[in-house]
């Protein structure tokens, strides 16, 4: 049948050294990006983009870097290092969980939308006018209010139903002073906004159907082409899931050679599920008809998204011209050579339909032999 969150920009002013007063004036109108003034912050206000490098994801939210729409990401910006140039700032600072009054978190969970690499949000926060810390930025989507703070490291947490793309990305740079005010005074116009670079960390399975012969060679699809798919299950997959959404211990890690990346991504527990194919985020797929041997192959609902394994079991219901269910007795093991289905990366796989065909068997049988036996005499 089947083939295989909380600004905090804290006035610090009685910490306010000699050391760093002449960088402490405010800038020229000029040079202003925002008019309005909030005591300890500079005004240089906050903006961010969005590099997304493989942005196809489910049909909602697809295209290239100009077109890319996430209706709504978490953005935090967290201070990545002291910047030496005050000798009172803190080597030792924690995020979260600490009761001295220093800008560590500029944005926590702050609800956002990317469309066309421009990253906006309600309100505005700034850069604070100290030279107390560089700051590094990093965005995930979708945004979830479900997430735990740690001192130094935030994790989101979701349970997946096939529907939702898991996105991660970080922006930080080895210019002086980036990103801060000094920053932006230091270089001016030249002063580049911080740049997330945005990646998945799903794997994506796209399922097309044709039909197939109704016996090897024939070139007879007419079985074929009388069936319709009813659904498409993805069987015992991980459904619990972490997102590593910032860490300070790992603020070195950006090696993205490594396509599995499972410094980004990790299982909350061992608990699995069924996840059927859908039309949209909501609602299943429609009976679709196998299309003609001379059509294209039909693409069948919207993508899946799952965590990255080896294989997948799917589950295949298709219906016949009476109205007959007709469900893939044996799981079809879905492999990908040997190798892990990478996160990041999206796989378009045929399923490849046969009519029902109905069983016959012919036999012949042998007469009786006739041969003489004993006699009962009375």
């Amino acid at each position: 049948m089947l083939k295989v969150k909380h600004f905090g920009a804290f006035a610090l002013g009685m910490l306010m050294l000699a050391s760093c007063a002449s960088d402490d004036i405010r800038p020229a109108d000029e040079l202003n990006e925002s008019l309005v003034y909030i005591e300890g912050n500079s005004s240089y206000k906050i903006h961010l983009r969005g590099h997304a490098t493989a942005t196809v994801t489910r049909a909602a939210i697809m295209g290239d870097e100009s077109t890319a729409v996430l209706d709504s990401m978490g953005v935090f910006a967290l201070a990545r290092e002291a910047q030496g140039v005050n000798e009172a700032a803190y080597d030792d600072y924690s995020w979260f969980n600490d009761e001295r009054n220093w800008s560590f978190c500029l944005m926590d969970n702050v609800k956002a939308t990317m469309n066309g690499g421009n990253i906006t949000w309600d309100g505005a926060y700034f850069y604070p006018i100290t030279l107390f810390y560089a700051y590094d930025f990093y965005g995930y989507y979708p945004y979830t209010q479900d997430v735990t703070r740690y001192d130094n490291s935030i994790v989101a947490h979701y349970t997946i139903d096939g529907t939702q793309d898991l996105i991660w990305g970080r922006a930080t740079s080895d210019e002086d002073y980036a990103y801060s005010a000094k920053y932006y005074r230091t270089y001016g116009g030249s002063a580049q906004d911080p740049t997330l670079d945005l990646k998945h960390l799903l794997t994506r399975l796209t399922f097309t159907i044709q039909p197939g012969e109704n016996y090897e060679g024939s070139g007879d699809y007419s079985q074929a082409e009388t069936m319709k798919l009813k659904s498409i299950e993805i069987c015992d997959v991980y459904t619990h899931l972490d997102v590593l959404v910032a860490d300070r211990v790992g603020l070195e890690e950006s090696d993205w050679s490594n396509a599995d990346h499972i410094a980004r991504l990790a299982l909350r527990d061992e608990i699995k599920d069924t996840l059927f194919l859908h039309k949209n985020d909501t609602e299943a797929i429609d009976l679709t008809q196998v299309p003609s041997h001379e059509a294209e192959p039909l693409q069948v609902g919207e993508s899946v998204m799952l965590y990255p394994e080896a294989s997948y079991i799917i589950k295949v219901v298709l219906v016949d011209e009476n109205g007959t269910e007709h469900v893939s007795e044996i799981p079809l093991t879905l492999s990908n050579g040997g190798q892990m289905f990478a996160r990041g990366n999206s796989y378009k796989v045929r399923i490849i339909v046969h009519g029902p065909r109905e069983i016959s068997v012919k036999g012949s049988l042998t007469p009786w032999n006739e041969l003489d036996g004993p006699t009962l005499e009375l």
